[in-house]
């Protein structure tokens, strides 16, 4: 069954603006190098605890019918979070769509230095796409088994 969840890691250069994805696309490793995405968030009022942390509540419209809400804490100074999703001023800690299908919440925060190894990744990978050449091979290779609207809902999160 772990063809039906997403393995997926994310690396960000927020220096350079990059990001780096490494998909699991049915079974296959998949490496995506482009810009990373900005969204237009609406920071709201409305505040919770998460992890031991004061979090503050924005919302993202993904497209006409779809909402994603973060929680982020301006405590924690990064602009990451789940999924390579950031641009928010601090750290998020909570990531949920409206529908309740995908839920991110952290349970601890802990400080830890990453190693050399976990920044870095197989940079000799065969192909390297970017999304829109991502895209285009996935239409030209399966696009008679993909409905309209398809594509743009598998890369909507990246």
């Amino acid at each position: 069954m772990r063809f039906l969840t997403s393995h997926n890691t994310v690396y960000r250069n927020t220096n350079k603006n990059e990001k780096t994805l490494i998909l699991d696309m049915w079974g296959t490793t998949t490496y995506v190098k482009d810009s990373i995405t900005e969204r237009q968030w609406k920071v709201t009022d409305s505040k919770r605890k998460i992890a031991g942390y004061l979090c503050r509540k924005a919302m993202w419209e993904m497209n006409d019918s779809t909402r994603i809400y973060a929680w982020f804490s301006t405590d924690l100074v990064p602009s990451v979070g789940p999924e390579g999703f950031g641009g928010l001023p601090g750290t998020i800690l909570g990531l949920a769509n409206e529908e309740g299908t995908i839920i991110y919440f952290a349970k601890e925060v802990k400080l830890m230095k990453p190693t050399e190894q976990q920044l870095t990744f197989d940079s000799k990978a065969k192909e390297i796409f970017t999304q829109e050449a991502l895209k285009k091979t996935i239409q030209e290779k399966m696009g008679q088994w993909l409905k309209p609207g398809d594509l743009e809902s598998m890369f909507s999160w990246l």
